[in-house]
């Protein structure tokens, strides 16, 4: 994905004055995503992202300082924990 962002932004940066493209990649986050799959996080502290958290990073880079660019960013729960379901 970070060569489709760097790509898009070259070629659009001569065009666009203050071009900025931000790559935000949300790690496991606790949304209805999970509830057809065979997985989902484990319901414990720090085991998946909220909706929140995910959505409070893109406004911090929405109103950041225009010079500062954000090229790619990967955020992730600190912890990787997962239940997975039984097949019935």
């Amino acid at each position: 994905m970070l060569l489709i962002s760097a790509a898009l932004t070259a070629e659009a940066r001569p065009i666009i004055d203050h071009f900025h493209l931000k790559l935000i990649q949300p790690g496991t986050t606790d949304t209805p995503f999970y509830e057809d799959l065979s997985f989902a996080p484990k319901d414990e502290p720090f085991a998946a992202l909220t909706s929140n958290d995910v959505a409070k990073v893109i406004a911090n880079t929405l109103q950041a300082d225009q010079r500062a660019v954000f090229e790619e960013i990967t955020l992730t729960p600190l912890k990787h924990a997962f239940d997975y379901k039984k097949k019935s």
